[in-house]
């Protein structure tokens, strides 16, 4: 029976998943550790510049919604204030038509009329701004665009109409204003004749005033006829009678000036009839629709709220599988890091703590070829350089305490000589010869404490310089600025020091220290040491030389 090898066909849907897991980890373990970290934030970062664009794609739909419902409201805002000013404009046209009589022209017009004119002139032009609101936006309504350019036709024909009416008004005047003035003056001169109080005109006047009345009240064209009628037979009346002629007269033309009187007033009234009735018109033309704008503005509203929203529950369906991904990648990311990274690491820590401990043989043992393979070697590496380092420290420990045993021995040895000027050369060349410097001579001050004479020196250079009688003037590079401050100078670098004075004789130095030789604050002169090494002296040299 020949064994067959299974596959992904014949395998059950568990053992497919499984097998198909295990090819996926195989994959990722030929992949080094930073590839894996590197495709993870990869992935991370691909999400989150997903989630980014996404979000300000949200943000733009957001703040365009925003600014369409500012928009809105401003419009809302504007058409609300028009509708506000034009029914104030009827309500104040209305209140002056019934009480300009009561209150008199004056008065209803200071009450009433300039009210009216500054809502007249305010109107325009809030419409040019909510017109321009409109023109401006992406998709115009062009409804509302027809109906503000109705209102703003409308208005300034509805309020000039309106003011000429309000003019006749003027002209045709109210108790004793203008041709009703006029005519109640002819009525008062017509009453205060005694003439009309007499049989047969009496009952004649009394039916033409009263006909007179009737117009006023109620514009009646019959009693218009029946006044001229009555005027008529009432001078003829006045022709037959035996009364003087200056009465006569006198009632004659009393009748004609209150004819002439009435005729005006029935003009200034029919023509006040006819701009009412074609102001009529005009005026419900002004009463257009609005409500039509402010319906289509709060439409506008709900759709830019209804787009808010619709961004806002995308926002949060991201924000929510944004979490679930980076739970998902932070869980693998996890096991990634156990395996290949925690593992290792605590065989790293356990050897640097035997380090520590004083085991320098110690060594993680990692045989991984990834980065933490690297790692683990080059702790191993740095774990044996330690080792070695730490030999040589113990080697120049021991070369400083056989320097200092020298030193010793130098001291015990120069106690032995009487001769200054021996002493000085015995002193430079003990010092050279015991700590293996490259040049060591000695500087005394002269008399006048001005210069730093040299004293002695080591080698063909320091008998140069004796022979040549060389000196430094104090405060004057490294051995001068050592003796003005009575302070040891040190120069581990000469290449990099201001104010260093080279000498020709030493032309290897490469490092100088210089000492002051004093008793208390008396300087009486200086040591000066140099090495041909750069940062061949340090402080411990200071610290040797001055005890």
């Amino acid at each position: 029976m020949n064994e067959t090898q299974p596959t992904l066909q014949n395998m059950e849907p568990e053992q497919t998943a499984v097998a198909a897991g295990s090819r996926i980890l195989n994959f990722l373990r030929s992949f080094s550790i930073s590839a894996k970290i590197g495709g993870a934030f990869t992935v991370m970062v691909i999400l989150t510049l997903a989630l980014g664009i996404t979000n300000l794609s949200i943000a733009q739909i957001k703040n365009e919604a925003i600014n369409e419902l500012a928009e809105t409201q401003s419009e809302l805002t504007l058409i609300e204030s028009i509708q506000v000013d034009i029914a104030q404009m009827r309500q104040l046209e209305q209140q002056f038509l019934l009480n300009w009589e009561i209150q008199g022209f004056d008065a209803a017009y200071q009450n009433y009329i300039f009210t009216f004119i500054a809502l007249q002139t305010q109107i325009p032009g809030k419409v040019a701004a909510l017109q321009n609101l409109e023109a401006n936006e992406e998709y115009p309504n062009q409804v509302n665009l027809d109906i503000l350019a109705r209102i703003n036709q409308a208005v300034p024909q509805y309020g000039s109409q309106f003011l000429n009416i309000v003019e006749v008004f003027k002209l045709r005047g109210s108790r004793d204003t203008g041709l009703k003035g006029a005519f109640n003056q002819a009525v008062t001169q017509l009453d205060s004749l005694t003439v009309f109080t007499n049989e047969p005109e009496m009952p004649v006047f009394m039916d033409m005033r009263q006909n007179a009345v009737l117009w006023l009240l109620y514009q009646d064209v019959n009693a218009v006829l029946v006044v001229r009628s009555d005027a008529a037979q009432l001078k003829e009346l006045i022709a037959a009678s035996d009364l003087p002629e200056e009465t006569r007269v006198e009632a004659e033309a009393s009748l004609d000036a209150y004819l002439e009187a009435f005729n005006e007033l029935i003009a200034a009234d029919i023509q006040v009839q006819g701009l009412l009735n074609r102001f009529d018109a005009i005026a419900r033309a002004v009463d257009v629709p609005a409500e039509r704008v402010v319906e289509n503005e709060q439409k506008d509203a709900a759709e830019a709220f209804d787009s808010f929203n619709s961004a806002e529950r995308l926002e949060q369906s991201l924000g929510l599988v944004t979490l679930l991904a980076s739970v998902a990648l932070g869980i693998t990311l996890a096991i990634a890091t156990t395996r290949n990274i925690i593992g290792p690491l605590a065989k790293l820590t356990q050897a640097a703590e035997s380090i520590a401990a004083g085991d320098l043989s110690a060594r993680a043992e990692i045989a991984a070829a990834d980065e933490i393979g690297m790692l683990g070697r080059t702790f191993n590496n740095m774990a044996q350089q330690l080792g070695h380092t730490l030999g040589q420290l113990e080697e120049r420990v021991a070369e400083r305490t056989r320097a200092l045993q020298a030193s010793v021995e130098v001291s015990n040895r120069l106690s032995t000589i009487l001769d200054p000027q021996k002493l000085l050369l015995s002193v430079v060349e003990e010092i050279q010869t015991a700590f293996n410097y490259y040049h060591v001579h000695i500087y005394l001050f002269d008399e006048d404490k001005e210069k730093l004479m040299m004293a002695g020196g080591t080698g063909e250079a320091g008998e140069a310089m004796m022979a040549a009688r060389h000196s430094i003037e104090e405060g004057k590079g490294l051995v001068g600025r050592a003796a003005a401050a009575n302070e040891a100078a040190l120069v581990t670098d000469v290449t990099q020091a201001e104010g260093w004075l080279p000498n020709p004789l030493l032309p290897d130095t490469r490092a100088e220290i210089a000492v002051p030789i004093a008793v208390g604050d008396d300087v009486l002169g200086v040591l000066d040491v140099q090495h041909d090494v750069t940062q061949g002296l340090d402080e411990e040299d200071v610290s040797l030389l001055q005890s």
